[in-house]
Parts: C-alpha cells; sequence; structure tokens
C-alpha cells in the first residue's frame, strides 16, 4: 500500500516523488515564499518566458484560465467502435489515468488544466510517460518548462530527440500536446506573440496605479507678477493648502492678491483616454487568444442575458470544440498504438453535460426522440443521470407515432 492508501503497483513501483528525486536530486525549499514587487518590462518579459500569465495581467489570466479549465471540465474517456457503435473501452489501461488518476499527485481534471494552461499560454506541453518494462503506461507526469527539451531533425519527417533534465529519454516516452500553430514542430507562444498587446495592458494598469495611489494629478498653477522669495512662496501656498484642502474644504472659492494668479489645469485619467485604452487591451488580449470577452466578464454593460447566452455557445464552438478536438487526437496518437487505433480505439471528451438547455427544453428533445421512434427511454433515462430501467420496453424504440401512431400501449400488451 502507498502514502495515499491505495495498492495501484503502477504508483507504488515507480512514484512521482522517486522519479523527480532520480532526475533532480533532493533539494530543500523554502518554507515562506518571497513575493516579487517588479513591474518593469523585464519583469513582464520573464513572466511570458516562464508561462506566468504575462506578468500577471488579469485578462491573460484569465484567458489561460478560461482555455486550461475548459479542456479539464468535461469528462474524457477512451472508446472503442464495436458492433453495437461507440462503446466504452473501461478495460483498457489508460482509462483510469485519463479519467481519474493520471499519477500519484493529480486528478485528471489537474492533468487537463496543467497542460492546458501551457499549450494556451505557450503553445507547447509536455508529459512524461512512465512506461512498464512491455510498454505499458504507468502514469502520465506534466513537465514544467525547463524540464524538457527538444531538438529537431534536420530531415523532413525525421523523429525529434528529448532529454530530460540533461538525460536522454525515448521519444515514445514523452507526449507533446501542441496548441494553436502555424508550424508542424511546435505550437505558437501566444502570450509571446501578443506581448506588445499585453505590455500596453500592463503600462495602463500602472498609470491606475500610480493615479489613484499617490493622486499624481497637477489641478491647477500658482504664479506670481514680479520678483518674489521662497518666504512669499511658502505664505501663499500654507495659506492655499490650509483654506482649500482637507474635509469640507474641496470646492471653495479661492481669492488671491492682485499680484497671484492661479491656472487650473484639467488634465485627468479621461484626458489620456486611461478608460478606454484598458477596455480596447481586454479585447484585443482576448483576439489572441480566440477567447470571447464576456468569458473574462468584459461585457461592458450592452449586452443582454440572451445574447451573453450566445456568446456562451459560440465561445463553445470557436474555442472549447477546436481545443477538446485537439487535445483528444494529441492524446489518441500519444497514449494508443498503431493497432489499437487501427482497431477503433480512440480518446474523446464528452462536452455534451455543458451544452444542456433547460428543463423544458430538454423534455422536449427527450419526446420528440420517443414519440420518433430513435430514442428509448433508458437512453434518456440514462442522459439525465436516472438510473436505468429494469423494463424490457425501456430498451425498446417505438415505432414513430407520426407515421404508426401511440403504440406505446400496444407494445405494452
Amino acid at each position: 500500500m502507498n502514502a495515499s492508501g491505495s495498492t495501484d503497483t503502477a504508483f507504488t513501483k515507480y512514484p512521482m516523488g522517486k522519479f523527480a528525486d532520480w532526475f533532480f536530486g533532493i533539494e530543500e525549499k523554502s518554507a515562506a515564499p518571497q513575493l516579487v514587487q517588479r513591474r518593469d518590462e523585464q519583469f513582464i518579459d520573464d513572466r511570458i518566458a516562464n508561462n506566468d500569465a504575462g506578468g500577471y495581467i488579469s485578462v491573460v489570466y484569465a484567458c489561460a484560465q478560461v482555455i486550461s479549465q475548459g479542456l479539464a471540465l468535461p469528462p474524457i474517456y477512451v472508446q472503442k467502435i464495436g458492433s453495437k457503435g461507440r462503446e466504452y473501452a473501461t478495460t483498457h489501461s489508460i482509462y483510469p489515468l485519463l479519467t481519474t488518476k493520471p499519477n500519484l499527485l493529480q486528478t485528471s481534471y489537474e492533468l487537463r488544466e496543467v497542460m492546458g494552461w501551457q499549450a494556451a499560454l505557450d503553445g507547447n506541453a509536455y508529459a512524461w510517460l512512465n512506461r512498464s518494462k512491455s510498454g505499458e503506461i504507468l502514469e502520465i507526469i506534466p513537465l514544467d518548462k525547463g524540464e524538457i527539451s527538444r531538438v529537431d531533425p534536420a530531415t523532413v519527417g525525421g523523429v525529434p530527440s528529448f532529454t530530460l533534465a540533461g538525460r536522454p529519454v525515448k521519444t515514445t516516452d514523452i507526449w507533446h500536446f501542441r496548441g494553436p500553430s502555424a508550424h508542424r514542430k511546435q505550437g505558437l507562444h501566444t502570450s509571446a506573440e501578443a506581448q506588445r498587446a499585453i505590455a500596453l495592458a500592463a503600462a495602463a494598469e500602472s498609470f491606475g496605479t500610480d493615479l489613484f495611489k499617490n493622486r499624481a494629478a497637477l489641478e491647477g498653477i500658482i504664479s506670481f507678477d514680479g520678483v518674489v522669495d521662497q518666504a512669499q512662496i511658502d505664505r501663499v501656498r500654507e495659506s492655499f493648502k490650509a483654506r482649500q484642502t482637507g474635509e469640507g474644504k474641496r470646492g471653495r472659492t479661492a481669492f488671491f492678491p492682485a499680484s497671484v494668479k492661479y491656472q487650473p489645469v484639467s488634465s485627468s485619467a479621461t484626458d489620456a483616454q486611461w478608460v478606454e485604452t484598458r477596455q480596447m487591451q481586454i479585447t484585443e488580449i482576448c483576439r489572441y487568444f480566440r477567447v470571447s470577452p464576456t468569458k473574462v466578464f468584459h461585457t461592458l454593460g450592452s449586452q443582454s442575458y440572451a445574447s451573453v447566452e450566445q456568446a456562451h455557445i459560440a465561445h463553445d464552438q470557436d474555442t472549447d470544440a477546436h481545443w477538446h478536438a485537439r487535445y483528444a487526437q494529441s492524446a489518441t496518437n500519444a497514449l494508443l498504438t498503431d493497432a489499437e487505433r487501427r482497431a477503433g480505439y480512440a480518446v474523446v471528451i464528452d462536452n455534451r453535460d455543458y451544452l444542456r438547455g433547460t428543463a423544458t427544453e430538454r423534455a422536449n428533445y427527450y419526446n420528440a426522440g420517443l414519440t420518433g421512434g430513435w430514442l428509448t427511454q433508458n437512453e434518456a433515462r440514462e442522459a439525465e443521470g436516472y438510473p436505468r430501467s429494469d423494463d424490457p420496453l425501456a430498451d425498446k424504440l417505438r415505432p414513430a407515432a407520426n407515421l404508426f401512431g401511440d403504440q406505446s400501449q400496444k407494445t405494452a400488451e
């Protein structure tokens, strides 16, 4: 029995902690992480290079979160096309790895979230496939950037080689999951492609921080006719401050001697188009990640519930569906053998539960299927999460009611 209380021989024989110690050695780390306060351009560049959401710009963080969690949320299965159509291949060795526990420390959700986050920001995510001597996959362990290096051959169609912590590993032991790509070898580093847009958003954020934290706004200039000394300047400044600043004093009319003039300065955040810049950069960064602005809670109050609902449906079709297909096909190629793929095995992500309509819409759909003769009662019950009925008729299709009338009573007889 291992540390988690499980008797799973795969994790007992090849524990993830031993894997890490073998590659990287035992390393002591401080229990109190240091908080980084830098916000300069080099800091942002460093964060982008390390897949850390563009220097904590909220919209980049949100886009990566939307993509990675949209990939991690729906259930994932191994299926096989058999005589009765698609069936769950629950006895396949990678079925529990993909659906429940890919390694000792992570859930299926967490594995896909990590790989989705890396692929969303960097365009590439890697995982080490811990195999037995017979080639069976025992664990799927995602790798952080810097742990893996790839060398592509000069010849077209050649097989790349990998090193893990400086040690060569078999190409078949590495799962390379690519994000959107314009090249056959690597995915596009999206956060680097969007670096200028992210940097502008960061500059606008820093400007707002300085403005509201330090009140860095020049509201007026006091000038004098003729030559004055420092003592006179100080007396006017203190007198103006005492009468015009502080609680209950703002907005008073100011009076100055004839030799003193006051010129208001109307420059503000509005004049600098700060708000418009921040709003525009949200939309601009969302374009790079192909994420609907509504998914990062940017609506500007211009959308009704119905339009937001349609925007979510469009997001599933334009964003989530592409990531699901990309991940499922990549997993099918990396985790299954050629013989298994030819036999009809495939990895699939089932997003139907997250596209369900209202109770009324679902009832109408099931009723249409039952009366139309293309859906059984047990199929409808399973779709709603109810247990299967023991009634033999619950597994039989009824003749279409529009052609043969209501056959339910006749069938029961």
